[in-house]
C-alpha cells in the first residue's frame, strides 16, 4: 500500500492515492493518520481501565424441584437401566418403583 491516501468529502470513504480520483473536486488527499486513525491509538489510551464497573450480579435462581423430586434425589437414588442401558419403565401394578435404583 501506499503512503497516500484520498477521502471523499461527501460521504468519508478513503480510497487508495489514484491520479485520477485525486483530480475529483469532491476527494481530498490525507495523511494515513486521518485516513486510519485506529492503527495510530497511544498505547497510554489503549490499555485504559474503564471508569465504569462492567460486573454483572447474577441473580441465585430459586430451586423448583418438586418435593417428591428433591427427597429421591437425596436417598442415593439414579434411573435404573436395562441391559442395553435405555431407561426402565416403573411398573403401576408393584408396590416398589423399578423406575429408581440405588447408586
Amino acid at each position: 500500500m501506499s503512503g497516500r491516501w484520498l477521502k471523499n468529502i461527501t460521504d468519508g470513504e478513503i480510497y487508495e492515492w489514484d491520479e485520477i480520483l485525486a483530480d475529483n473536486p469532491k476527494t481530498v488527499e490525507v495523511t494515513e493518520e486521518q485516513a486510519f486513525p485506529e492503527k495510530f491509538i497511544p498505547k497510554k489510551q489503549k490499555g485504559r481501565k474503564s471508569k465504569v464497573s462492567l460486573e454483572t450480579e447474577v441473580p441465585e435462581e430459586p430451586d423448583t424441584t418438586p418435593p417428591e423430586l428433591a427427597d429421591e434425589a437425596t436417598r442415593g437414588l439414579v434411573r435404573a437401566r436395562d441391559d442395553n442401558g435405555h431407561f426402565m419403565s416403573d411398573d403401576p401394578d408393584t408396590p416398589e418403583n423399578e423406575a429408581w435404583a440405588k447408586e
